[in-house]
């Protein structure tokens, strides 16, 4: 393969055999059609070496001896002004073969650099990882991979001095920088490293032991993603879409047939081998991955028609895991209409030896795996169960359902752009510092930031000069929350002292209080389950609101409607887009609620054709965009919580369910703890199996746990007589009459 056989323009095939790097690229081609590589993966290769060249030419660089690393950083750095992250990932591996193919043909000196002085302290650090903490190799390499930039920032002519100099401040300014805008599990790999290189040092005899408190906790929540997955028909027709009449198209087939049978992992197929594949016990072992155990199934008649015929079709003669092996020889390509464009983006393979799957491809195969997860079931001497409880399969209820997650949305689920407080006491650049801290450890922390803005004012109020807490200034600011309620003020408390605990980092003299009495799970004094006949009165009472013939009427009985109807939190209501209500399907769609999580929440037919009247009535007054809220003022803005609650509580005096103004009275809220009992009542009437149901209504509610959703369970009166009727029943069909058979 030559640069005749990609290129056909003249022109542009002599420009590519410019020197310096011109003359090589005919062999540095077939060096890639030796090792298996892609057409398009040859173009790519040959492009990028042809950029790079004109480059070199630019700089006076004659001859491909001359070629040093200086160059190839001054070219990034000059590209990376005006490229995309893409294109400079291409290059960077298109460049990086370059080396290797000029370096196996003597023009380049192999690079003979001497290691970095912290290396030795990283490899036995490593080796401390796997031996002594127990991790696997692919975890330690991960830890090593993040602390190796901390490490550099270190002074590399006495790394020991260093991390014996080491302060809470710059391990926490490293971690803000390096966390910020990474993935959940990307900031616990950050931690957790820090926190062993900490452990480590302090055996190992450099000090720092103290840093590992100075990481912060990485905030991680449950059931979080929505999940997603590839439907049966799709699936199928993905798999009857690829070409078996190639050697490309078979080892494809066989791959995705894998995944979708089993719904393993695409890293335990990438690592399948040959003496996994047990024919006379007709079963397939795929290797340990994550959780460190092997997995043993029964080979179907479809997988091992598709794995001999791949195996004797189609595969190199080699000692290398099945079925990625070596690449293939064959070049053949189907055309464009017999090939899966779907498969061409997802599974693109572009690395030769035990070819690693894409990161796409590794979603992709999650997506086979959770389809498959449903409709087999596994074999539990082999295979580790999931805590989670059932209802997680049900796609249609579970929390996100099928759908995509937006990119971006406002901090808060109501969706209302709020400003961070302004902190003016002496500590204020402490305040912003833990603020920043724990947002990049993943909280969103706009709430805990607004409750330290108030202990700020108390001290700018109270001229506290010194930059270190003591007790008599917290001690005071303690008894002026006495006011609040008890949870809120345990709540709050807990917050001062985590920020103590954060200033005793830098001052052992900071004060750290006392919570006080922990805060109980007890019932609400002031709470109040609506009955079926309250709700239709208040509903009817939220008609009558001012101004007549408005909507601001229609606004209130359809939001409060649709709050007991769903069981939704108020500022799920209020957060709600035109684009989350599916009218044709029934559902809404919540985004991103207490605690990050998603979810779809089907309605009832009654209330999916009030919401549709609202939403017709709503977009006559105030066109609209999807991105536009749903719930809307008199002015066509997003509805405020102080202004629910302020109709709320008019409403409740219109229905004689609250006295004059200052008197208590139910909270909306109250709303959602009726919905939860009537679910129960209606599942006792209908003679349904009501613990086997609570799962179900945990998810509907947003709950990760049962134990969540108990809080909005209440023994009234309808309820206890309905368990009351259930027991008699059960008694008198199967005690009294198994008695009387005896």
């Amino acid at each position: 393969m030559v640069l005749g056989d990609l290129l056909r323009r003249p022109c542009k095939l002599a420009r590519y055999r410019l020197p310096p790097l011109g003359p090589e690229l005919d062999g540095f081609c077939n060096w890639l059609d030796e090792q298996g590589y892609s057409h398009s993966s040859l173009r790519l290769c040959a492009s990028r070496g042809s950029q790079f060249n004109l480059f070199l030419r630019r700089r006076g660089v004659t001859t491909a001896s001359q070629i040093e690393e200086e160059h190839a950083d001054q070219f990034f750095s000059r590209r990376r002004r005006t490229e995309q992250a893409s294109w400079l990932v291409d290059t960077r591996r298109a460049l990086r073969l370059l080396s290797r193919f000029l370096t196996t043909r003597g023009v380049l000196k192999p690079c003979s650099q001497a290691p970095a002085p912290y290396e030795e302290l990283l490899d036995r650090y490593a080796h401390y990882l796997e031996n002594d903490r127990g991790l696997a190799a692919s975890t330690a390499r991960s830890y090593r991979f993040y602390l190796r930039s901390f490490v550099e920032a270190l002074d590399l002519r006495d790394v020991r001095g260093a991390i014996a100099d080491l302060t809470p401040q710059a391990v926490q300014d490293f971690f803000c920088k390096c966390a910020r805008g990474k993935a959940t599990t990307t900031r616990g790999h950050i931690r957790l490293g820090l926190r062993h290189f900490f452990a480590f040092c302090a055996r190992e005899g450099c000090g720092g032991g103290h840093l590992a408190e100075a990481v912060p906790h990485v905030y991680s929540y449950r059931l979080t993603d929505v999940p997603r997955q590839i439907s049966e028909p799709d699936a199928h027709r993905l798999l009857d879409s690829m070409d078996r009449s190639t050697a490309v198209g078979r080892r494809d087939y066989a791959i995705v047939l894998l995944l979708y049978t089993y719904g393993v992992r695409g890293g335990q197929v990438r690592a399948l081998r040959l003496s996994d594949l047990l024919w006379r016990q007709s079963t397939i072992r795929f290797p340990a991955c994550k959780g460190g155990r092997q997995v043993i199934d029964p080979i179907t008649d479809a997988v091992g028609e598709a794995l001999l015929d791949y195996l004797r079709n189609s595969r190199p003669h080699a000692t290398c895991p099945v079925p990625g092996g070596l690449p293939h020889r064959a070049r053949t390509h189907s055309s464009d209409a017999g090939r899966s464009s779907l498969y061409t983006s997802l599974l693109a393979v572009k690395e030769s030896g035990a070819r690693r799957w894409t990161a796409r491809a590794s979603r992709f195969a999650a997506r086979l795996r959770l389809q498959t997860v449903g409709q087999r079931s596994l074999h539990k001497d082999h295979r580790r169960h999931a805590g989670t409880p059932r209802y997680q399969l049900d796609l249609h209820l579970h929390q996100g359902g099928l759908s995509n997650t937006r990119s971006s949305a406002a901090g808060l689920a109501g969706r209302c752009v709020m400003s961070d407080p302004r902190f003016r006491s002496v500590l204020a650049s402490r305040f912003e510092s833990y603020v920043a801290l724990q947002r990049a450890a993943g909280a969103d922390y706009r709430g805990p930031a607004r409750i330290l803005g108030r202990f700020d004012r108390f001290l700018f109020q109270e001229d506290w000069p010194r930059p270190c807490l003591t007790q008599d200034i917290v001690e005071p600011y303690a008894r002026s929350l006495s006011r609040l309620a008890g949870g809120t003020r345990y709540g709050m408390v807990c917050l001062l002292r985590r920020f103590c605990s954060y200033l005793r980092q830098f001052d052992l003299d900071a004060y750290v209080p006392d919570p006080g009495c922990p805060r109980k799970n007890e019932v609400r004094a002031d709470l109040y389950v609506f009955t079926e006949s309250q709700v239709k009165a208040l509903l009817q009472a939220a008609l009558q609101l001012p101004p007549p013939n408005s909507l601001r009427p229609i606004s209130a009985h359809t939001l409060f409607d649709l709050v007991y109807a769903c069981g939704l939190r108020i500022s799920e209501a209020i957060g709600l887009d035109l684009a989350d209500v599916h009218l044709t399907e029934r559902k809404l769609f919540i985004h991103k609620s207490k605690f990050q999580k998603s979810r779809w929440v089907p309605m009832s037919p009654s209330t999916t054709t009030a919401l549709g009247r609202y939403i017709e009535r709503r977009t006559t007054l105030f066109p609209a965009t999807p991105k536009d809220p749903v719930f809307v003022h008199l002015r066509g803005g997003r509805f405020f919580r102080q202004t629910v609650y302020s109709d709320f509580r008019q409403a409740l005096r219109c229905s004689g369910l609250r006295g004059g103004k200052g008197s208590p009275g139910p909270r909306i809220h109250d709303l959602r703890h009726a919905f939860a009992c009537q679910r129960l009542l209606e599942w006792y009437r209908q003679g349904r199996d009501v613990n086997a149901l609570l799962p179900a209504l945990a998810t509907y509610m947003g709950h990760a746990c049962i134990s969540y959703t108990q809080t909005y369970l209440h023994a009234t009166p309808e309820l206890m007589q309905a368990a009351n009727e259930r027991f008699h029943h059960n008694f008198r069909n199967n005690v009294l009459r198994q008695g009387d058979s005896q």
